[in-house]
């Protein structure tokens, strides 16, 4: 696996992002084309977190974007709970069921709400900023992957090739031994974490 800080850090309320308003939801991004999205449940305090993308890289060279993490501590975590979307939370999920989102146009994301919203219905209206983002993502591309890191007057947002492209991807909150949120993670799918070996617990 390779690391890839996508920048410095971005400013964040509870994903990497930032916004006016002191606690805030995050949201996640479903289509490129409309630029969709829903709100995590969870709030974490307003801030500035640096977002990293953690980039797979096969025996033959190629690289696909397994996981985007957003760091709140550098504190390790030792405990993971899917990050629960609004609408999924009024009851209890199954064991086997996961709150997550599909990807249709090949781009996961994790936004501040409020600066998904602002972007998200300028991007329907302006052409000129769907070719600004077309432009940013070819100049952030490498062979197999790209990224964009979005600003509005109220938040950020960033936007990552997902995996192998569309899919179905859950995210995850993880907490230190005191039960604090220490990162926010997408997993996209291209580990097989039931055929890997038991590892030692994490300790912090």
């Amino acid at each position: 696996m390779v690391a890839a800080s996508c920048r410095p850090g971005t400013r964040a309320t509870s994903t990497g992002v930032s916004s006016a308003t002191p606690r805030t939801r995050p949201a996640r991004q479903s289509n490129s084309s409309r630029l969709d999205g829903g709100s995590f449940a969870q709030t974490v305090a307003a801030g500035r977190y640096p977002v990293q993308i953690i980039v797979a890289r096969y025996a033959d060279n190629t690289e696909r974007v397994a996981f985007a993490q957003v760091k709140f501590t550098d504190r390790a975590a030792t405990r993971w709970t899917n990050a629960i979307f609004e609408g999924d939370d009024a009851a209890p999920l199954a064991e086997d069921e996961l709150s997550g989102y599909e990807v249709e146009s090949g781009l996961g994301s994790l936004f501040e709400v409020q600066a998904l919203r602002a972007y998200g219905e300028e991007f329907v209206q302006s052409p000129r900023l769907r070719q600004e983002l077309e432009q940013v993502l070819r100049r952030n591309r490498r062979p197999s992957w790209s990224w964009a890191w979005v600003r509005t007057p109220v938040g950020s947002g960033i936007l990552v090739s997902s995996g192998e492209g569309a899919g179905f991807y859950g995210s995850y909150w993880g907490q230190d031994a005191s039960g604090v949120i220490v990162s926010l993670v997408t997993d996209f799918d291209l580990l097989d974490w039931a055929g890997l070996p038991e590892a030692e617990p994490v300790t912090a």
